[in-house]
This record gives C-alpha cells, structure tokens and sequence, in this order.
C-alpha cells in the first residue's frame, strides 16, 4: 500500500492529466479533478455522461477512459440531472430543460409549457414515449421528446395553489414513483391512471434522487433510513441494517441485483446484494473530506462523483472487497419468503447455505407439476437470491422448493394478475 501511495505520489507530480490509481482500486478521473460533480448518465457499458458546476458536462464513449467537453450549448451554471430518451439526451439545469440529439455534442433549450421553466431540474424518468421531468414547480410530461411538456400533477401534495416541489421521480413495473419536499411522502402513478396516489413515507424526509428499483422492488432513501416498498397501501418495510452514520443526504446506483446507497454529506457509500437486507461499506477512504453528490454503477463500474472531482472502480473489484472484509457464512440452512407476495409479474426469492454444495430451486404449479428451474449448480456457503419472472405464466398458486445437501423446504407463491 505504502509503494501504491508513493507511485500515486509521483505520478500526480509527473503527469497530472494522465488518469491515475487514487486508492486501492479507485481511479481519479482526472479531466474533472478539482470540479465539483452533480449528476451521471450511463446509457450503456461504454456511454458515460457527467454534468457539475460551473458549466461542467463531459462525456465518454469508451467506459470512462476517456472524456470530452459536451457543454456547448448550455448557458446555466450548474447541469442537476441528465437522462436519455428517443435518441436524444436531457440535461436539467438551474434554469430549466436542454436536449441534445447528437449525443452531447450541441444543446438547445427544451422548456415549452413547463411552468417556471427556469426553476431547478431535478430528475427524469421515461415510459416508453413519454418523458416526464421533476422540478420544484412539480412534474411535466412530454410527448414528443421534450418538444413541448404539460403538468401531471394531478392528485400530488399541495399547499395552497401551489405544488410542492418534487425531488425525485423514477420509472419502475409498478408505475411512476416520485418523492416531495416538507414531509409530503411518495406518490405512484400507475400505468393505467392520470392522477397520483400517495403511498406512504409522509413522515420521513426523502432527500433528490432517494429512490431506486430493482425489477418491482421499490427502495426509497430518508433521513429515517433506507426503506422498501410492501407493494401495497402505505406500508414501507425498514432496510438499513449495516447502515452506519446520518441518513441525510442520500442517493442509490444499481446495476443488475446489486444496490448502491451514499448516506450522509460526508458519509459512506454501501453495497446490498441481498435486496437491501444488509448493507456493507464500500471502501472509499480514498475521498477522505470530500462529500459525494453523486453515484451512478454499469456493469463494470462503480462511478463516484465528489466535491473535487470523480472517481471509478471495477464492480468486480468492490464485491471482492465487501466478500473478503464482511464474510458471514450462515449457521443454517434458510429458505426466506419471497417478496413481494402476492407478486406481478416478479418476485424474488433469497436464501442461506452455511456450507458450500449443489443446489436446486425450482417452480412447481400446484399440482406439482415442475414449470421453472431457477437454480441447478454448485454454489458458495452465504446468502443468495434469485428473481422469478412469471409472466409467461397464469395468475394461481405456485410453490417454490429449495433442496441444497440434505436440506429440503417448500413454501407457497402467489401469482396475481
């Protein structure tokens, strides 16, 4: 470590624009040292967007090796959100909505109907062809791309005449969630409905950008902790275990089953492969009085963006740190209730092996009949999780059943539709 630190050392003396090793596995990103960092898009494994302060969008078409300026265009100070929908990129700014269709490489504005169109963007979210933006003036949709925007707020927490500014909305199977300021909670708007029903957290502050979803597992982040949806009424379900330190201030990155969480303004990433069951810290000592704004993950990295600049580090690399330095083998054999239940179309099924061996879980109808294998391998002692997607399948009663060494259990599914 002490030879790592020094050849860090000496290379920032030598070539400080050359990208370089921060910290264990963390790389600088150094075309953006020292700016303060916002916001990300990642629309594939090798397209990469960061926006920031004073005029700050760059670009990579290579997985972050590489960057380019793709500010042009774009008088506002600060980019808050950037999003891609119809071949186009969104940019939301301290003074309203810009969109590129030459992937970043010009701007114009886009804020046509979108009451106080210089207020501040603070996230998008697309279904199928509508577009819709939060901003403190509430949310607008669009559809056509971002060519005019109408309000849909309908239904959503007011004072007065006046809509209470939105901090986030995200698209998920379930429907559109958005979250809003002074204590008014989320909202879902259906994929069937024009007018948004509350569902819950009217009691906790949820931070910009607090929610995140894997398949229709909905998880929102607040100054009360990490919580996930029941997927029905009001109720939200704590998920913070091995979550230290202040909740305030809070965003999520997922990628595939893996769910990221940045708590507190000069706090601690987490990592939670089991759905939010438990949390495990990340590494990032390397930002050490730097407060993140921002993090976004693909594939193949874990993006971090600071207060003096932004940082990357190979998924690969941070769940080996988190299986080597938290390691907890289960004493027994657990088959755990999938969630949610009743379910449509999917649902996920977690379960623990104190020793390493083969395993099956399969899908049985209710007259036994065999309809999915979900696992048939050797596998490693831990907790494990599978998702189960049934929509090829008629609403009813299915089982699902665990056998792993001399371990057997059956529990019961339900498939509504």
């Amino acid at each position: 470590m002490k030879k790592r630190l020094l050849f860090f050392l000496i290379s920032t003396l030598i070539c400080g624009l050359c990208e370089h090793e921060a910290s264990a596995q963390w790389y600088q990103i150094s075309q953006l040292q020292n700016y303060p960092v916002t916001c990300f898009l990642v629309t594939s494994d090798s397209n990469v967007f960061i926006g920031g302060y004073f005029r700050y969008l760059v670009h990579s078409t290579d997985g972050g090796k590489t960057w380019v300026n793709s500010a042009s265009g774009i008088p506002a100070d600060t980019i808050l959100s950037l999003a891609s929908a119809g071949g186009y990129i969104f940019a939301g700014t301290s003074a309203g909505v810009y969109r590129s269709s030459d992937n970043g490489g010009s701007w114009q504005v886009a804020n046509t109907g979108i009451i106080w169109g210089g207020a501040p963007v603070n996230q998008f979210a697309t279904v199928d062809t509508t577009v819709y933006v939060a901003t403190d003036g509430g949310i607008f949709r669009s559809t056509d791309f971002g060519t005019s925007w109408v309000s849909a707020n309908n239904g959503l927490g007011t004072i007065g005449t006046s809509t209470v500014r939105t901090f986030g909305i995200i698209s998920t199977p379930l429907g559109l969630i958005a979250t809003q300021d002074l204590l008014q909670g989320a909202y879902i708007l259906r994929p069937d409905s024009t007018t948004w029903r509350y569902i819950g957290l009217g009691t906790q502050w949820c931070d910009a950008s607090a929610l995140a979803a894997i398949d229709t597992i909905l998880f929102a982040g607040t100054q009360g902790g990490v919580f996930m949806y029941s997927g029905k009424d009001t109720t939200w379900l704590p998920r913070s275990n091995g979550i230290q330190g202040s909740m305030q201030f809070c965003f999520f990155a997922t990628t595939d089953s893996l769910i990221f969480i940045h708590a507190g303004y000069i706090g601690e990433i987490f990592m939670s492969s089991d759905l939010g069951q438990n949390w495990k810290a990340v590494d990032d000592s390397v930002f050490a009085g730097a407060s993140v704004n921002a993090i976004a993950a693909n594939k193949d990295y874990l993006f971090a963006g600071t207060s003096s600049g932004a940082w990357r580090i190979p998924i690969d690399d941070v769940i080996t740190f988190v299986n080597v330095n938290h390691l907890q083998v289960p004493g027994e054999y657990t088959l755990s209730q999938n969630f949610p239940n009743p379910f449509n179309p999917s649902t996920v099924i977690s379960y623990q092996l104190p020793l390493n061996g083969m395993v099956a879980l399969k899908i049985y109808d209710i007259l036994g009949r065999e309809v999915e294998t979900l696992v048939n391998e050797r596998q490693t002692a831990g907790n494990h999780s599978v998702t189960f997607n049934a929509s090829n399948l008629p609403s009813g009663v299915y089982f699902y059943r665990l056998e792993a060494g001399t371990f057997s259990q059956t529990k019961k599914l339900v498939l509504l539709k």
